[in-house]
């Protein structure tokens, strides 16, 4: 089997595709979970310029895949889509985050910040 690093590109523009192809070779759930987990940190890039400057677009999986850029909402995004592909209940969960430079009493909680996900 060729490398996981070295995906032919047919593999690399179709979400459920792709999640069949890194689930080959788990015998548990918690193998597939763990493969999709690690393909998406190591692939997927935070989108730095996008945060900092403040222009936040949408991150559907699709785009995610596509561009391999992303911020909180894009890394939940795509390993929502990778999980449900490969047959693993997932669900989505928004929060709030305290980064760096955060003022307490500028938070607010009434919109959440920030998003992850659980298979």
């Amino acid at each position: 089997m060729p490398s996981r690093d070295k995906l032919p590109n047919s593999l690399k523009k179709d979400i459920e595709t792709l999640a069949n192809y890194l689930i080959t070779p788990a015998q548990s759930e918690t193998e597939k979970v763990r493969l999709l987990f690690t393909w998406v940190a190591t692939h997927i890039r935070y989108d730095d310029k996008a945060f900092n400057s403040g222009h936040l677009h949408d991150y559907p999986a699709e785009k995610v895949l596509t561009t391999k850029l992303a911020v909180c909402e894009g890394y939940s995004n795509i390993f929502q889509e990778l999980c449900v592909a490969a047959g693993l209940e997932s669900e989505k969960i928004s929060g709030y985050a305290k980064g760096y430079g955060l003022i307490t009493l500028e938070i607010s909680l009434m919109k959440p910040n920030h998003a992850m996900e659980c298979c």
